[in-house]
């Protein structure tokens, strides 16, 4: 017993999460019987996780293998300002791309904003509702001369 409380010690915050995660993963599939795909949803993990949870030496699954920096992090302070300046993902993936040669897919970058945008607390910017007019209101109404909201008539005058 006291040989885990000195394992436990040694582990960092990261990895006592990864083991309290782990051990309630097992719990749940054991004791519980519930499902993988139960499990996942209410962990809000993919199945590949549980499945790898499942079995195996817990202190060896809670020790993280990845590598904790980004290949993006030489390049965060572009991208916040980038941020600041409400470029899209998007833009900002074409400008690594181009100006710096970076070879890195959409959604490492869209992912990387974002978490930049968590640590820095940016607001989001509010997306703006808009309407549409179905094309069959349209057409009935060039063809058969049927009424048309006003409403509807200056969403498709704009």
């Amino acid at each position: 017993m006291n040989r885990t409380v000195k394992k436990t010690e040694k582990l960092s915050d990261r990895e006592k999460e990864r083991r309290a995660l782990i051990i309630e993963v097992r719990l749940l599939l054991y004791e519980k019987h519930y499902s993988e795909r139960a499990i996942a949803k209410k962990m809000n993990v993919s199945r590949n996780t549980i499945r790898r949870m499942r079995e195996g030496d817990i202190e060896l699954l809670c020790k993280t293998s990845r590598n904790a920096r980004s290949r993006l992090d030489s390049y965060a302070t572009h991208m916040l300002q980038w941020i600041l300046e409400e470029k899209t993902a998007r833009e900002m993936h074409r400008l690594l791309r181009e100006d710096f040669k970076v070879n890195i897919g959409y959604t490492q970058v869209r992912l990387y904003c974002s978490k930049l945008s968590e640590t820095f607390q940016l607001e989001k910017p509010q997306l703006i509702p808009y309407r549409t007019v179905s094309r069959q209101v349209i057409l009935r109404h060039i063809w058969s001369d049927a009424p048309i909201d006003e409403i509807d008539w200056r969403d498709c005058c704009d």
